[in-house]
């Protein structure tokens, strides 16, 4: 698991030239879920979050603070599990 799906990539991308198996030897799963996430091969899995939403929400919680010295508190935001073929796995509902 990668921080982020550059760093995933480049993590598949080193393991590939090494003969290591994506993902048959190593599943890779990166965070963000930018546009080279579906570009890579294998397609990357990877977990897909609101980033401009959370970049405005983040600005309004930073904000607050300056002007009102409120306490920090915790905004959680939707985020989504995408499967694609850097991994094996079969989740049924």
């Amino acid at each position: 698991l990668a921080a982020t799906d550059v760093m995933a990539v480049g993590c598949l991308n080193r393991l590939k030239e090494k003969g290591i198996s994506i993902p048959k030897d190593m599943a890779i799963f990166g965070f963000d879920n930018i546009e080279v996430a579906k570009k890579s091969k294998p397609q990357l899995s990877t977990i897909n979050m609101p980033i401009a939403q959370a970049a405005k929400k983040t600005m309004a919680l930073l904000m607050d603070q300056i002007h009102n010295k409120n306490e920090l508190r915790v905004e959680k935001l939707p985020c989504e599990l995408v499967l694609r073929a850097s991994t094996e796995i079969n989740i049924s509902y």
